[in-house]
């Protein structure tokens, strides 16, 4: 779904200023336009029914661990709660028929409560079918203190990199490439801790952990760099991931387990995680989505 809540260990990230909708592509703007029909068919039917209308047979989503979106929600009666969500942030591949989306959510246990109980982010994504329209491949959420800007006022921005061109060495398996880049992240991280991460990280970065605000701005990424962890790195186990035909844009998931100590007391937790990354350059993997939800 697009809401869970693990607070892991200070991984870095980079605050920047991202270009405003009226420099969405065509195609980002088509994804936005998905989103927001997403969105408004939950708020007038019902969370079970859109879901069904936009996940793919094959789409995964995750809420106590992780499930085939679609079969779960089958098996799930509708109900009144609402949930709202809009999209702040689109980037798709050079090939047009990949991409992703994210932005603030919030949940009314019942459509006519007054007020929203919880609030979040939602990352997704979203792969165009042969048909054209698109839908929804991966959908992932954490939990966190509201947003100060009202949804009705959210406006997506988008990457200042343009899609770039990737060389036909790169391109011809990229799959494969960016799982080579996850693994051995994977293995730094174990090697050496939190200080695998800024060496992965684009300078457009966004980090997303349940019950902590996004870290997007220099005040964040220093609460996050300070964290204590003596030096411990969350462990991560990678399930799988796909990228654009382009071999430009593409996403891993998987299992994450942290262990944090307070008050004298340590306590471990498993939990789901979801990286984007994306080749800015057209060579280089960096990291531009960090997110984990809450099991």
């Amino acid at each position: 779904m697009k809401t869970s809540p693990i607070i892991l260990c200070g991984i870095f990230a980079i605050s920047w200023l991202f270009a405003r909708a009226d420099t969405l592509s065509p195609n980002a703007q088509g994804l936005v336009g998905a989103e927001r029909a997403f969105a408004l068919l939950a708020r007038e039917t019902n969370t079970r029914a859109a879901f069904l209308a936009y996940l793919t047979d094959e789409s995964i989503t995750f809420g106590q661990g992780l499930h085939k979106g679609k079969a779960r929600e089958l098996a799930s009666p509708a109900n009144d709660n609402l949930l709202e969500w809009a999209p702040a942030f689109v980037d798709v591949a050079a090939s047009g028929d990949f991409g992703y989306d994210l932005g603030p959510w919030q949940y009314r246990a019942h459509r006519t409560d007054p007020a929203p109980i919880a609030w979040g982010t939602f990352v997704t994504i979203w792969k165009k079918q042969p048909d054209g329209a698109w839908r929804v491949a991966l959908d992932l959420g954490t939990s966190h203190h509201p947003s100060a800007e009202a949804l009705a006022d959210v406006v997506p921005a988008t990457s200042t990199f343009k899609p770039a061109k990737v060389d036909a060495a790169r391109a011809a398996n990229p799959r494969a490439d960016l799982l080579d880049a996850e693994r051995a992240l994977i293995s730094r991280c174990a090697e050496i801790g939190p200080d695998a991460f800024p060496a992965t990280l684009s300078t457009e970065a966004r980090l997303y952990r349940p019950g902590m605000s996004p870290a997007l701005s220099p005040g964040a990424i220093k609460i996050f760099i300070e964290t204590p962890c003596d030096g411990v790195c969350p462990i991560y186990e990678l399930i799988d991931g796909e990228t654009a035909s382009s071999g430009d844009l593409g996403y891993v998931y998987g299992w994450v387990t942290t262990t944090a100590t307070a008050a004298g007391k340590t306590e471990t937790k498993r939990s789901n995680y979801l990286r984007i990354w994306k080749r800015e350059d057209g060579r280089s993997w960096r990291v531009v989505v960090d997110v984990t939800n809450e099991n």
